[in-house]
């Protein structure tokens, strides 16, 4: 607009030029023959030149006024793009930031997928259609995938294919959510139990629903539970006792302060000792009239023993001393222990034992709690961002990487390998230079080495140390080689250019040739 108006003022300044110089023109032709023709003649010139030098000193203002205007719009835009310059930076670092935290998941995540590949011998296929599971599973859960990962392992070590493992592992990945455990933990415990009660691991669900069930209606813990079972579930197995009965004993004594450890190794002794005197006619609880067998030589279920023992003994079960002095002669001190309290609690312990076999649903029930939570909404938010670098895509498959993503990040790091190989070569410059370092970077590279001896130097001064000699030029070197690497793999592995001379700038190094980024 300022153009413009500045083209118009010029166009008036010419037209008055024209018509005084046109005026001028037809004086001398006429040649006037009166005074007073000429003087009119003049007066009209002079209004004429007037007009004009006053349509000039318009033009010089408006154009004194467009410069000033030009002026503004460039310091606006000097101060826009230092503001834009300002956050690209920081947005870069930011963004740097995040995708190595994000590189950083993918390989533990990746570890943990080569860590129960090592026991499985499987294909690329099956193997990360298992890490598929646990990201497809954090998409609808508040559980850490990580967390979901480290499991695999412990299933593998058990003995577990890999399509028995992924039977597995949905229920496992949920009661980790629900009792928000350690899953990895949680699957040696659901392996251990399916294992010890010779079940089989498409009842993965049922155990699982059942201890949730326990740790809910009980002041168990999940990491005690696992104490507990390790300890009481071969005797129970061993003397046909059912899972429902080692669950439902042990929400009735953790109930009853007993530290799960302990309570498991008290069913234990309970259980070994009433095997051993099962048909010692001398032993207490057969001269009670109470006997542990069924009639085809079995023991019978451990909720039914103490129900015998709590009417033989009446009401007054809680301080009847003679009832403890006989169970401790008969199963020990440990033993009675655990069992006195159950005897105590009959009617609880049958109750507990019932609710467990029909505990079908509850995991899932628990699992929708939880995942209600802000906490857990917040985990799935992450979660959601970081299935786009560990998401299987089958186009990739077929390479060895779970996707493009994993590609890029595994070759980042064997062209990283390439460039620390290159620098422990005996001729570093030599191969410097052929991998396309110019003389500028290799004079910074070595003038970083250079001060970083100088300061390992001046620490042992300052520590009052003379032997300057201990200092190890190559370990130096070696620092300076993984700063530089790693600048060189956050261009190469990731394109970041911006970013690159930043950090290069730092050193004083030259941007990296075309073909090396």
């Amino acid at each position: 607009e300022l153009r413009d108006a500045g083209i118009q003022e010029a166009e008036v300044v010419r037209v008055v030029a024209t018509q005084a110089h046109s005026a001028s023109a037809k004086i001398k032709e006429k040649d006037a023959k009166t005074t007073k023709e000429l003087a009119d003649a003049i007066d009209n010139l002079e209004k004429e030149e007037k007009q004009a030098a006053e349509a000039t000193k318009d033009l010089t203002t408006s154009a004194a006024n467009f410069g000033a205007q030009v002026t503004d719009i460039a310091n606006d835009m000097a101060k826009n793009f230092n503001a834009v310059l300002l956050e690209t930076v920081a947005t870069l670092s930011a963004f740097y930031y995040k995708l190595n935290q994000n590189t950083e998941a993918l390989m533990e995540f990746e570890r943990e997928l080569i860590n129960a590949n090592s026991v499985w011998q499987e294909t690329d296929e099956v193997l990360f259609a298992a890490g598929e599971q646990v990201t497809q599973f954090g998409q609808t859960f508040g559980m850490n995938m990580q967390n979901g990962a480290t499991g695999l392992y412990q299933l593998a070590s058990a003995g577990l294919t890999a399509a028995e493992s992924m039977e597995v592992l949905d229920n496992t990945l949920k009661l980790s959510m629900a009792v928000q455990g350690d899953h990895n933990t949680i699957a040696k415990l659901t392996t251990q139990t399916i294992r010890g009660f010779d079940m089989e691991m498409t009842d993965s669900a049922v155990v699982t629903d059942k201890f949730a069930h326990a740790i809910q209606k009980s002041l168990i813990e999940y990491e005690d539970l696992s104490s507990a079972v390790k300890f009481a579930l071969p005797f129970f197995t061993s003397t046909g006792q059912s899972i429902d009965q080692l669950l439902g004993s042990l929400q009735v004594l953790t109930n009853r302060a007993l530290e799960a450890g302990i309570a498991g190794r008290g069913l234990r002794q309970a259980l070994a000792q009433f095997a051993k005197h099962a048909e010692n006619n001398d032993a207490a609880f057969r001269k009670m009239g109470i006997s542990v067998l069924n009639a085809e030589g079995n023991m019978r279920q451990l909720s039914d023993i103490a129900a015998d023992f709590a009417a033989v003994v009446g009401e007054d079960t809680v301080n009847n001393t003679e009832l403890l002095t006989s169970l401790i002669d008969d199963l020990n001190v440990r033993g009675a222990t655990a069992f006195v309290h159950l005897v105590q609690a009959s009617d609880e312990f049958t109750q507990a034992v019932e609710d467990t076999a029909g505990a079908g649903g509850e995991l899932d029930k628990m699992i929708t709690e939880q995942n209600s939570s802000l906490t857990s909404q917040v985990q799935i938010l992450k979660n959601n961002v970081q299935m786009i670098f560990q998401m299987t895509d089958a186009t990739y498959v077929a390479e060895g990487y779970m996707n493009a993503f994993h590609k890029t990040v595994s070759l980042m790091i064997a062209d990283l390998q390439g460039l620390i190989d290159i620098l422990n070569s005996p001729n570093k410059l030599k191969a410097l230079q052929e991998a396309g370092w110019s003389p500028d970077d290799i004079a910074a590279l070595t003038k970083y080495r250079d001060q970083l001896i100088t300061l390992e130097r001046a620490a042992l001064d300052a520590r009052g140390s003379t032997k300057a000699e201990i200092i190890d030029p190559g370990q130096t070197l070696r620092k300076a080689q993984i700063l530089a690497a790693s600048i060189y793999g956050i261009v190469k592995g990731r394109g970041i250019t911006t970013l690159m001379s930043l950090l290069g700038s730092a050193l004083g190094l030259s941007p990296f040739k075309a073909q090396q980024l």
